[in-house]
């Protein structure tokens, strides 16, 4: 079916540049309008149901073993965080992502503990890597 009835069979001539322009321009007008409105509705609609968290790079976690076998402990590491994102943690030693609601922020005990634990130092080509040593 044809959008617009009313023009069914009938051709319009094309529009000048003039008013391609002021067409375009009334269409950012109400685009902005709506996207405003739009914006005050879902504001703080979604506050609690994404998952955050207050980890960055550098930071120890423990990560959740979801199958333990037994008198295994329940959390592995603690472990340095990579990189972040909203959802999820990339630590390492660990090869996948892993969501934010399966980590735990390490104590401050438990970080120097494992500082103590593991040298790091960089790596002789690449400067964007480092190289971690379990100290002995």
């Amino acid at each position: 079916p044809p959008v617009c009835p009313i023009f069914e069979g009938k051709k319009l001539p094309p529009p000048t540049l003039g008013q391609l322009q002021e067409a375009l321009m009334a269409l950012s007008k109400v685009h902005s309008r709506v996207w405003k409105l739009l914006r005050e509705i879902h504001v703080g609609q979604n506050k609690g149901t994404i998952p955050s968290h207050d980890i960055g790079p550098g930071d120890w976690v423990w990560v959740k073993r979801h199958q333990t076998k037994a008198l295994e402990p329940k959390w592995k590491g603690p472990y340095v965080v990579l990189l972040t994102t909203p959802t999820a943690l990339k630590v390492d030693g660990i090869g996948p992502w892993v969501h934010c609601n399966h980590v735990r922020p390490a104590a401050s005990a438990e970080q120097e503990d494992a500082k103590k634990e593991w040298e790091a130092s960089l790596h002789p080509s690449n400067p964007l890597r480092l190289k971690l040593r379990r100290r002995q």
